[in-house]
């Protein structure tokens, strides 16, 4: 809040305050004093107007009180106990007028020859205004005629009850108005009260409210200071797969403007591809964030691409990671990050290609060490002592995990440079999983293991290409043999399941803890619990068959459960793996 709003808050008050204290009280008084000038003014008017209509109506009365003596005039001739009988006609005209009948001209008491109401007594003090003398002429007597009205009986001439009620109805009005004032004013001076706190409270609030967005201004301003630094590409997203956001290097690096990028899709700000094919929303690693609410991974050797406006493609690595649904509502959803790794991989590629054609020479002189050797054992240059054949036979096993391993690094590196070819044909998989198993028949019968198999008829034969099934049958099938203890178990399945086309591996042996299941597919991973009970093993078999089943279009998924075993699952589309093009191929 500002100076001058808190000014003109206090300039209301104070205004509002004056014209309570002066306004409310002016106005009581001065509805007070109009009614009292009305009922002033009222009663003056009616008190004229009933004394002339009382004199109007009274001399009337003496009128016909005299016009009926004239008429009677011969009972003034009788006996004064006659006029007792004395009768008016229209007693209703001169009802409430007395009067006194004297002999002679002039009104004295003891000339009094008919008195109408004997029990009144004349004063000063009963008589009203209206009274009127009249003389009469009986056969030449005079009479005078005295009528008058008593002060009891003028009340029937002038009634004054409209301006009393004038007055009361006034009175009762004023005081009515004068206390509705007050208790406005008591109200109003409440409510200015309740205002002065609510305005304290205001300035207070105000106070905090610019020390908070002061705050929030310097911390806005941090943020985006460090948005702005960033390396890592950033695009906030909406639960729709809106684009809200975007910091200064996911614009250079996507060619858009943050204006231009602002609420369209996603995958037309940051398409992703896969082996020159546009991932569709179903297989987004950001849409899965955003259905799933949980963190979505673009990995370096995944080989996922974007292309930015002008064309350019680039492959990056990415991670989706969705907001919690407080923060999220009605906004920014996930926070998608991710990197240009051209540079990347680059070096990689080079690596890989060190590496390839490393194995590749390693792999013809451990060939043919490995000719020589079994020309040792086989005895062509002459019979053997039995301790020299023990050492041979050492030089030879060693000689076959070389090779093994060579062949690993090889498949693995043709993999990560996606040289390596897939030419699906009509293949029997029952006769490539019994070749496997005879492979490592030595292995099983020196352990002691049980392997069992089961065959689908209607998937026996499989759009495969045969010789990546066997580099797939024999990692499995391998690791089930030395991740079980002496006298296992191991089941390979072969079958249908809905439109899918699946294999898997079943053994009882010592299991995945779950802590490692989620770095099992890692390059050069192996679980703690297996590294003191079986030494061989290179890392690279679960990393590279599952870049050739996703690659041929299938997926690969296990169970697991430590000390209990472990169950892979591999599938397939029933129209079989999909061809890759290629320079090589695995072995």
């Amino acid at each position: 809040m500002t100076k001058k709003s808190e000014n003109d808050i206090k300039d209301i008050h104070s205004k509002l305050n004056k014209n309570i204290i002066i306004s409310g009280p002016l106005i009581a008084f001065f509805i007070l004093a109009i009614s009292l000038t009305v009922t002033y003014f009222a009663w003056f008017y009616n008190t004229q107007v009933t004394n002339s209509q009382a004199e109007l109506k009274f001399d009337l009365a003496t009128n016909i009180i005299i016009n009926s003596i004239k008429e009677n005039k011969t009972l003034f001739t009788a006996n004064n106990s006659s006029i007792s009988s004395f009768s008016f006609a229209d007693q209703l005209l001169y009802q409430g007028v007395d009067f006194k009948i004297y002999t002679g001209d002039v009104v004295k008491s003891d000339s009094v020859f008919y008195d109408s109401n004997p029990v009144i007594l004349v004063t000063a003090n009963n008589i009203s205004s209206l009274q009127k003398t009249d003389h009469l002429t009986v056969d030449g007597n005079i009479f005078t005629v005295y009528s008058f009205v008593t002060k009891q009986n003028f009340d029937n001439y002038t009634s004054n009850w409209v301006p009393k009620l004038i007055a009361i109805l006034g009175f009762i009005g004023s005081i009515s108005i004068f206390g509705i004032s007050l208790s406005i004013l008591s109200a109003r001076r409440r409510a200015l009260d309740i205002a002065k706190i609510i305005t304290k409270n205001l300035e207070e609030k105000s106070v905090e409210l610019e020390e908070i967005n002061s705050r929030l201004f310097k911390e806005t301003n941090e943020n985006n200071a460090i948005l702005s630094s960033m390396v890592e590409c950033l695009i906030g997203v909406s639960g729709e797969g809106k684009v809200l956001f975007m910091n200064q290097i996911a614009m250079a690096m996507t060619g858009l403007a943050g204006v231009d990028a602002y609420g369209k899709n996603i995958n037309e700000i940051l398409p992703l591809f896969k082996n020159d094919e546009l991932i569709s929303e179903a297989n987004s690693p950001i849409y899965k964030a955003i259905k799933n609410r949980d963190m979505g991974r673009v990995y370096l050797y995944d080989n996922v691409y974007t292309k930015d406006k002008s064309g350019r493609v680039f492959p990056i690595i990415l991670s989706a990671v969705p907001l919690s649904e407080d923060l999220s509502e009605g906004g920014i959803s996930i926070i998608v990050m991710f990197h240009d790794i051209s540079t990347e991989k680059a070096v990689d590629h080079a690596k890989t290609e060190f590496v390839s054609l490393a194995a590749h020479q390693l792999r013809m002189p451990l060939t043919t060490i490995r000719w020589y050797v079994e020309m040792l054992l086989d005895g062509d240059q002459g019979p053997i002592l039995e301790g020299q054949k023990e050492y041979i036979s050492e030089i030879e096993e060693s000689n076959k995990r070389m090779i093994f391993l060579v062949n690993n690094l090889l498949n693995v590196s043709r993999v990560r440079l996606g040289t390596f070819t897939i030419e699906p044909v009509p293949s029997d998989l029952t006769k490539i999983v019994e070749s496997v198993i005879a492979e490592f028949r030595p292995i099983i019968t020196k352990k002691k293991m049980n392997i069992e198999t089961e065959f689908s008829e209607q998937t026996k034969i499989f759009n495969a290409d045969s010789n990546l099934m066997r580099v797939i049958f024999q990692n499995l099938i391998s690791n089930a043999l030395k991740y079980t203890a002496d006298e296992g178990k191991i089941k390979v399945s072969i079958g249908e399941n809905n439109d899918r086309f699946f294999l898997s591996v079943v053994d009882n042996g010592y299991g995945i803890p779950k802590e490692d299941q989620s770095k099992i597919f890692t390059q050069l991973y192996r679980a703690d619990n297996v590294r003191e009970k079986e030494a061989d093993g290179s890392g690279l078999g679960l990393y590279m068959i599952k870049t050739i089943i996703e690659e041929a279009g299938g997926t690969i998924a296990f169970t697991s459960e430590e000390n209990k075993g472990t169950q892979f699952f591999v599938t397939f589309p029933k129209t079989g793996m999909k061809a890759k093009k290629g320079s090589v191929k695995l072995t």
